[in-house]
């Protein structure tokens, strides 16, 4: 596919009202970065109260909103995702007419322009992703999985419920470049959801399972630093690390979309993470930084006591940047909390 001045790029996000402000965050970061006019569908659940309203004039970007409440609550969820996940199987059917969509998860924070990601050549497959890399230093040490109250290899699981030839191919499916054509024509949302109905009803990592198990490796690998995920660089996988994800790690210094899969800055109580600064920076852009610190001040666990130096010292370094009132609120929301 060929880029040229005058081309639209779409980009599709599923979210509900508990990612409406990390979204935000997400969308203006595409209208800073992007040379191309995007074309942002936001499919959500439930109501939403201030992306209308602060996406409405956005040179650049156009955002169309979708309401997908109560359209997939026939399939169960696992972990901390809801239902809404699920939506992006239905892209084929609601993008009628697109061609090609770059799906984002929406704790994600794009850093460079995504008109190379949007336009890169898929060859004869319907997607393009990048390698779950935080599940493949798992596989490599060949940890446990809990899979319906008992617990089963990594491997095993990768190869006997998600039938991966390869379990090494196993992608994220945070970014995912799709060409709906083909998407439509191989049937592969079908696939996917007829799985999850049957053999993946009870699927760890919901419709990313569904979606490896319908695609079974026929992907083009993407660069790393299109899904840099940040929970890999916490110290607890540095041990061991094999020389593969080590030269992964070495392309994390300079992502191009960053996901903050896991621990999310705005809600966390561990150490902060190497990219909360990006994050918060363009919170403050976005005009959501202190709804962000807000809407969540309830949901923050106390803080460990070695925690509380690390995050005023966090705090300190983030002034310059952020600002005297935001720090002090910052700190405030992750001390008086104990």
């Amino acid at each position: 596919m060929t880029s040229n001045s005058n081309s639209t790029i779409h980009v599709a996000c599923c979210f509900d009202r508990n990612y409406e402000l990390p979204f935000i965050v997400l969308a203006k970061s595409i209208q800073h970065t992007s040379s191309h006019h995007v074309v942002l569908h936001a499919l959500h659940e439930g109501p939403l109260h201030l992306a209308p309203r602060e996406l409405r004039d956005a040179p650049g970007l156009t955002v169309k909103f979708i309401d997908v409440t109560d359209c997939y609550g026939r399939f169960n969820t696992h972990g901390p995702q809801t239902t809404v996940t699920y939506a992006r199987l239905s892209l084929p059917d609601i993008l009628e007419g697109v061609e090609r969509v770059l799906y984002l998860d929406t704790d994600m924070l794009v850093t460079r322009d995504i008109a190379p990601l949007f336009y890169a050549d898929l060859g004869d497959c319907a997607l393009g992703a990048v390698i779950d890399y935080g599940l493949l230093i798992r596989l490599l040490r060949d940890e446990p999985l809990p899979v319906q109250g008992a617990t089963m290899l990594i491997s095993d699981y990768l190869k006997d419920t998600i039938r991966l030839s390869n379990p090494r191919r196993y992608f994220n499916a945070g970014a995912l470049l799709i060409d709906l054509v083909k998407f439509r024509s191989l049937g592969i949302a079908q696939l996917a959801r007829e799985a999850l109905a049957n053999e993946l009803s009870r699927a760890i990592f919901n419709d990313q399972d569904a979606l490896n198990f319908a695609v079974a490796g026929a992907f083009v690998e993407l660069d790393p630093r299109w899904n840099a995920i940040q929970d890999i660089l916490f110290k607890e996988f540095h041990q061991r690390l094999p020389a593969q994800i080590e030269t992964v790690i070495a392309l994390y210094k300079e992502p191009w979309i960053i996901h903050y899969a896991g621990v999310k800055p705005w809600r966390s109580n561990v150490l902060p993470g190497p990219w909360e600064r990006q994050f918060w920076q363009a919170a403050q852009e976005a005009h959501v930084e202190w709804p962000l610190l807000c809407a969540f001040w309830r949901v923050i666990p106390y803080l460990r006591p070695y925690q509380i130096g690390s995050y005023l010292w966090e705090a300190r370094n983030r002034g310059p940047k952020i600002g005297t009132a935001t720090v002090m609120m910052w700190a405030m929301k992750h001390f008086l909390r104990r």
